[in-house]
């Protein structure tokens, strides 16, 4: 009977956890000696009654484990007695490779991660409540907590989840970006986790090869790797419908991700991965220095979540490949990463002045779209087109994500925040992205809305003044003067 396992495993994945319960598998049936008639290992599902023996002799152990305070602990719970029973079951199977018992499937998703992160405040100088990146750091705080794209119960992010890619919980972090006027904002942000899958790069992808490297195997039909890999094409162009559909709607300078290439080659190593060594939440002001010695050399600083403990580097420095360094860093590749992070050199003895981080040369794959917000498109449609442009890649999926009942709530959300600051603070809205944010916060599915933004930029309704914009079928649009 396997449906105590299932509804249990069910909540769980819900995040109703309940603490008097664990779900039951065949590594916590070994590590309470079930076997098979014939002796042999237990390798099935469990009867009621089997269910009932496990849950009353779990509460018993935890009961005298934190009486004995065994291990120095008095929190043993459901969760972390079978976790040392799976544990201590895996280290005694001769087939689980040593090093990989304590492992789970957190351990073996990290290399696919994508950290994703989104801000707020809307970038300086793009006629949004372009005061906003001058306010206090209160205000900017108090901004960027009013309005998320964080489900408040599962912890995921909505738009991600709406495009059908699976994320982890979003966190939040520190934002240090230099826009192109100069200013370096610092600003709470969000990152997510998203899982992606990776290709192998073949020898026939390099387009014309050396004379006798051979693209195909013997048969001719089976291409030849080159052991190199990249992250497959479809979740590549979704990562940069959200990255471009969340930067737009949040008035960001650009969109970005990136990932740690794992198995790239020591010359394409021009990054740094930054692990804090006692695995505590990197401090503000430990991320401010680091932002500006990143800015010094070139580099993007990207903060990986203040909840990154355990779960690998919490920042990563990646390489500005426009910038006079960055570019000289790609050309030579590692081996002038490697002489820059000698403690003789600005960027080394600059990293190494705080023994508090691990340093780590590594390969990033970066996806960044910048955006055209400047004060001469607005009312053009221009970031609109390229939006629809890039969504167009994917548009089953985006399609799916503007057609979502949360999605539309969250950008409602972003129209009424905007003006109600405006008003408190005496700043301005642009027009063109309240009424970008109207047609897609409105009634009617995924084509419906797709449909409506490309004839509002046909006609040039996308620039008109907001209140003037109507949605056929939105009832009383205009009744709170906001949209």
């Amino acid at each position: 009977d396997t449906q105590p396992k299932v509804g249990q495993f069910a909540t769980n994945l819900l995040r109703e956890f309940d603490p008097k319960r664990s779900v039951h598998d065949i590594w916590q049936g070994r590590a309470f000696d079930y076997r098979k008639e014939d002796g042999s290992l237990w390798d099935s599902g469990f009867s009621p009654e089997q269910h009932s023996f496990m849950d009353r002799e779990t509460q018993y152990l935890i009961d005298k484990l934190n009486r004995e305070k065994v291990g120095g602990f008095t929190d043993w719970d459901t969760k972390n007695l079978q976790a040392a029973g799976w544990t201590g079951v895996r280290k005694r199977d001769p087939k689980v490779p040593m090093g990989n018992e304590a492992k789970s499937y957190v351990d073996f998703a990290n290399p696919n991660k994508v950290f994703a992160t989104q801000e707020q405040v809307p970038m300086h100088n793009a006629g949004n409540l372009e005061k906003m990146a001058e306010r206090s750091a209160a205000d900017r705080a108090e901004y960027s907590s009013e309005v998320s794209w964080k489900d408040q119960n599962t912890g995921e992010n909505v738009l991600w989840d709406a495009f059908g890619l699976l994320t982890g919980e979003t966190k939040p972090f520190h934002g240090a970006y230099t826009g192109r006027d100069g200013l370096l904002q610092l600003n709470p942000g969000e990152v997510t986790e998203v899982l992606v899958g990776w290709d192998p790069i073949m020898k026939m992808d390099y387009g014309p090869l050396p004379e006798g490297v051979k693209a195909f195997d013997k048969t001719g039909k089976t291409p030849v790797p080159t052991g190199d890999r990249r992250v497959d094409p479809a979740s590549s162009d979704l990562i940069n419908a959200v990255i471009s559909m969340e930067a737009l709607l949040g008035v960001q300078e650009g969109g970005s991700a990136h990932i740690t290439n794992s198995s790239a080659k020591a010359r394409e190593k021009v990054g740094v991965d930054v692990t804090k060594k006692n695995g505590e939440p990197v401090t503000q002001e430990e991320f401010v220095e680091l932002a500006k010695t990143a800015d010094d050399n070139d580099f993007f600083l990207v903060h990986r979540g203040l909840k990154s403990r355990g779960s690998g580097p919490t920042m990563s420095l990646l390489n500005d490949k426009y910038s006079p360094k960055g570019e000289e860093r790609l050309k030579k590749g590692g081996g002038l990463l490697g002489q820059q992070l000698k403690l003789d050199k600005p960027l080394g003895k600059a990293l190494a002045e705080s023994k508090k981080f691990k340093i780590e040369p590594a390969a990033h794959d970066i996806w960044y779209k910048e955006l055209g917000f400047d004060p001469e498109n607005q009312g053009t449609g221009r970031v609109t087109r390229d939006l629809m442009s890039t969504l167009d890649e994917v548009r089953p999926a985006a399609e799916n994500a503007l057609g979502d009942r949360q999605v539309k709530q969250e950008i409602l959300a972003k129209i009424i925040r905007d003006e109600e600051w405006a008003k408190r603070t005496g700043d301005v809205t642009r027009d063109d992205l309240q009424n970008l944010r109207k047609l897609m916060s409105g009634p009617g599915s995924g084509k419906v809305i797709w449909s409506r933004i490309m004839k509002a930029l046909k006609d040039g309704s996308i620039a008109l003044p907001v209140v003037m914009l109507m949605i056929d079928g939105m009832p009383g649009a205009q009744k709170d003067g906001l949209i």
